[in-house]
Order: structure tokens, then C-alpha cells, then sequence
């Protein structure tokens, strides 16, 4: 009986030994070029780059035989209604679009509700003002003008009723403004003392929500501050830094530090800046958009001088090692545009008019979105996040495209 049952025993381990001894690994397999093993489950799978089948694939289908995702270009349309003249911005809120036409000194409303229809101008400002950057915020609409040393507040209700703040009488509160946050008490404003020289500096001027008296002046760490926007009770200051354009201003070359500042809106000062570096020296490619994550993780920066978006890290508050770079080619650098959504990153050039898709920092899919061979100029990006559409506002041709991501 002992005996029965060590060759019981012997016998099972042996077989155990066996089936061991026969299982593959990813040195075992001959993958395809466009795929990689699995480790876990030691098999083929299509790189993150390339897809075998629709379902590899964040948008668009699988191409069977360059085995890469292509985009379902039916998805895109044109809205039947243009945009104005140097349409600089646009807004999604309440199943509306709002479209800043800094050369119309507009603001223009899309209403989506019964099929898009044209309200323009449905703001009015100054002649001259060149509104510039907007945000909405219990029902008005802030607008820093530009040109005009002011900014603006309109109630979307009455859009008539325009109440508009001037450079205060020492000349020094509202100088070229340009981007605008609002929080529960205060109105931020973003300046520059001189926007066309090295020499002149930034700050944030700073305005009570409800009185628009002027509060205080917050100086930025680095030049030409731009954008500003509000995460919970901090504010974000973009200082893109001074620099030169092109013949052509398709190219932007920095020629001073960037970075951003952080204030803390309890008590109006910079608790922390974040300098943009990229191996010790100012990053080459400036700020030109930005788009926080759908999960309020990150915020990410597109270039304004280089093929390149930039990640940084909200909880940290430094920027990550993470960049995509979208094209080496150096006709191709200038002015990107980002949008995030659930981990898929678009990008748009406006120089190319060319939409890229990024996940997990890999290239994907990418498309051109324009009529002919002309520049139109991709401007910004506003998310309908009820219908889960995408509009793209081209600023050179006034063109309103929009993709349906439930279809892309």
C-alpha cells in the first residue's frame, strides 16, 4: 500500500513537472510587429499605438490592414452659422455656445436647444475694446478687454445691461488685461505693463465680486501673465514669458522665463510659483491653452512655440515628466490647443489645422480638419458635456466645427 502511494505521489509530481515545464512565456510567441505580449496571460495583444480590432480602439475603427485607429470622419460637421471676425474663444454653458469675436468687439450666443440658432452681437462692447478672454459665473459673463484697459460684466439674462471697469486714475489697475477668474468674492485680472517689450512686467489685479472696487495688485513671478482660472479656493496664473514672432507670427520664440503662480484666494497672495524648466533652462515652447483633466488631477498646457503638451500635477503642483510630443517638424510648431476627456487627450494645431489623440502619452488616431489647402486657423476647443459633442472654433475662417464623440 506505502509503495502504491509513492508512485501515487512521484507520479503527480512528476506530471506537475511536466505541465510547469510546458508553459509558454512571451519568449515563446512570435508577435506581429504591430503587437506585443501580455505578460500576464502571455499573449499577443495590439500595442497601445495600433489596434487589431474596433474595440482596441478609444475612438474611430481599426484599420485591418495599416492595423491603426482611423477616425470616423462622419463624425465631424460644420455648424451652418460662421463665427465673427477674429473669433478668438469659445464657451460652452446651458446648451449654448459663446464665441469672443475680438474683432468685432462681440460676443456672440449659438443657441443649441432647437437647432443652432444666431444671436450676434448678443454682447456689444466699446469700439476698440478687443475683448480677449471670458469666463461665466452665476449667470454674467466677465470679459477682459483688451485694448480697452478694462473688463466687462453682462448678465446672460439681459445681455444689454453692460457694466464695463476702467484703468483706475493712477493708470496702473487695468494695462492690456487679458485673461479673467472669478471666485465666491473676487474678480482676477491678468496684465501686462508692456506686452511687446522685455522690459515691462505682470501682475493680477485684483476687484470685489460684488462692489467691481479695485482690491489689490498682485505682481507675477514671471512676465506676460495670460490665462488665470480657479481650482477650489487657489488661482492658477499662466505667465507665458515674453519672447518674438515670426515674419509670418506663425512662430513663437520665448525669450524669458515662464511659469505659473499659485494664490491663495483667502488672501490674495502667491503661495507658490512653478517655473516652466526643461533640463535647467526656460522651456522652449510657451503656454499657449490649457484644459484641466475630467478627473481634476492634472491640468494640461499646450505650446505655443512647440509641437508639445505639457502635464502638470494638481496635487504635487509641479509639472511631470509627461510630455507628448506631437510633431518634430519644425513647420509644424506653433499655437496648440488641448482638451481631456476620460483620459484621451486631443490636440489641435493651428498652424496645421490637424486634430491629434493621445492615451496613455501614445499617439493614436489623428485627422485634418479643414475644407482646403487654406490655413483656418484652429483657435480653442468647448465641450458640451450633456450631448458629449466637441466644438472647434477656427479663427481665420470663422468656421464652428463640431464632433460627435458618441459616433467619432
Amino acid at each position: 500500500m506505502k509503495k502504491f502511494m509513492i508512485f501515487t505521489i512521484l507520479s503527480l509530481l512528476f506530471l506537475g513537472c511536466a505541465e510547469e515545464s510546458e508553459k509558454k512565456s512571451c519568449e515563446d510567441l512570435a508577435c506581429k510587429e504591430w503587437e506585443v505580449c501580455d505578460e500576464t496571460t502571455v499573449s499577443c495583444k495590439a500595442k497601445e499605438s495600433n489596434c487589431s480590432s474596433d474595440s482596441d480602439c478609444s475612438y474611430g475603427s481599426c484599420d485591418s490592414s495599416e492595423h491603426i485607429c482611423k477616425l470616423n470622419m462622419s463624425a465631424v460637421s460644420t455648424l451652418n452659422i460662421p463665427a465673427g471676425t477674429y473669433a478668438n474663444e469659445i464657451i460652452y454653458n446651458d446648451n449654448s455656445l459663446y464665441i469672443v469675436n475680438s474683432g468685432d468687439n462681440s460676443i456672440q450666443k449659438i443657441d443649441l436647444t432647437d437647432g443652432a440658432t444666431n444671436h450676434n452681437p448678443f454682447i456689444s462692447y466699446l469700439e476698440g475694446s478687443n475683448p480677449y478672454y471670458t469666463t461665466i459665473s452665476d449667470g454674467k459673463i466677465y470679459t477682459a478687454n483688451l485694448m480697452g484697459n478694462s473688463f466687462s460684466v453682462t448678465d446672460l439674462v439681459n445681455p444689454v445691461d453692460v457694466i464695463t471697469v476702467f484703468n483706475g486714475e493712477d493708470n496702473n489697475t487695468l494695462i492690456s488685461p487679458e485673461g479673467v477668474a472669478v471666485t465666491e468674492n473676487y474678480i482676477y485680472i491678468t496684465n501686462d505693463t508692456n506686452r511687446y517689450s522685455l522690459d515691462g512686467d505682470g501682475f493680477v489685479s485684483v476687484f470685489d465680486k460684488n462692489s467691481l472696487e479695485f482690491v489689490t495688485k498682485i505682481n507675477t513671478t514671471q512676465k506676460n501673465p495670460q490665462y488665470i482660472f480657479s481650482i477650489s479656493e487657489k488661482i492658477y496664473v499662466v505667465n507665458s514669458g515674453k519672447g518674438s514672432f515670426n515674419n509670418d507670427y506663425t512662430l513663437f520664440t520665448p525669450q524669458t522665463e515662464s511659469g505659473v503662480d499659485i494664490i491663495d484666494s483667502k488672501t490674495n497672495q502667491i503661495i507658490k510659483n512653478v517655473p516652466f524648466l526643461k533640463g535647467g533652462s526656460p522651456l522652449s515652447g510657451a503656454i499657449n491653452n490649457y484644459s484641466i483633466s475630467t478627473d481634476n488631477s492634472k491640468i494640461y498646457f499646450g505650446s505655443g512655440s512647440a509641437s508639445e503638451v505639457y502635464s502638470f500635477d494638481l496635487n504635487s503642483e509641479e509639472f511631470t515628466d509627461n510630455t507628448l510630443t506631437i510633431s518634430q517638424s519644425a513647420d509644424t510648431n506653433a499655437l496648440i490647443n488641448v482638451f481631456e476627456k476620460d483620459g484621451v487627450m486631443f490636440a489641435i494645431n493651428f498652424n496645421t489645422d490637424t486634430v491629434y489623440l493621445f492615451q496613455n502619452s501614445t499617439l493614436f488616431a489623428s485627422a485634418t480638419l479643414r475644407d482646403g489647402e487654406f490655413l483656418e486657423g484652429a483657435q480653442d476647443f468647448a465641450y458640451d458635456n450633456i450631448n458629449n459633442q466637441l466644438y472647434i472654433l477656427f479663427g481665420i475662417s470663422s468656421k464652428i466645427r463640431k464632433i460627435d464623440l458618441n459616433t467619432l
